[in-house]
C-alpha cells in the first residue's frame, strides 16, 4: 500500500457515509492481523475515530481485495493508485469521501516490496536506501 493516510474505502454499493457504517457491515479483509481488527477515520477536522471491523473473507494482495470489491463481494481499504479509475469510471464508490482512512497509522508513508532472497542485488538495496533516506519526511497528505 502506498501512503495509508491515502487510501480509500470502497465498495461497489453507494453507501451512509459514517464511519460506524462498518460496525454492521462485513468488510473484505487484507491477509495481515493488523490490517483485520479497526480502521482510523480522520475527518476534515483532525478528530481521529478508531471503528472495529469484521469480515468472512480474508484476500491477499491488494489486487484480490480490488476484484471482490468490483464482484460487489463488500467495501474494502484500498490504495488510491488502485481504485481512482474505478471510482472514476463509477464501477466503485467511496463510501467515505470526507475521512482519510487507514488500517495502522496515518504516519505510514510508503511499502517497499521484493523478493525474499540471501542474496539482495545492489540496485535493490540501494533503491531502499535512497527511498528511506529521501521520503521519511515528506507530508504526502493530499
Amino acid at each position: 500500500m502506498p501512503s495509508s493516510n491515502r487510501n480509500k474505502t470502497a465498495s461497489r454499493r453507494h453507501n451512509s457515509r459514517r464511519a460506524h457504517y462498518l460496525q454492521h457491515h462485513r468488510v473484505l479483509l487484507f491477509r495481515l492481523r493488523a490490517f483485520r481488527t479497526s480502521w482510523l477515520f480522520r475527518d476534515d477536522e483532525g478528530r481521529e475515530e478508531s471503528v472495529p471491523i469484521a469480515g468472512d473473507i480474508t484476500l491477499a494482495p491488494a489486487g484480490s481485495l480490488h476484484s471482490a470489491a468490483l464482484l460487489g463481494m463488500g467495501p474494502a481499504l484500498l490504495p488510491n493508485w488502485l481504485v481512482d479509475d474505478a471510482i472514476a469510471m463509477g464501477r466503485l464508490v467511496d463510501v467515505f469521501p470526507c475521512h482519510l482512512v487507514t488500517a495502522t497509522t496515518f504516519e505510514t508513508a510508503a511499502w517497499l516490496v521484493y523478493s525474499s532472497r540471501s542474496y539482495l542485488p545492489s540496485k535493490v538495496r540501494v533503491s531502499a536506501d535512497f527511498l528511506k533516506e529521501n521520503l521519511r519526511n515528506l507530508n504526502l497528505a493530499q
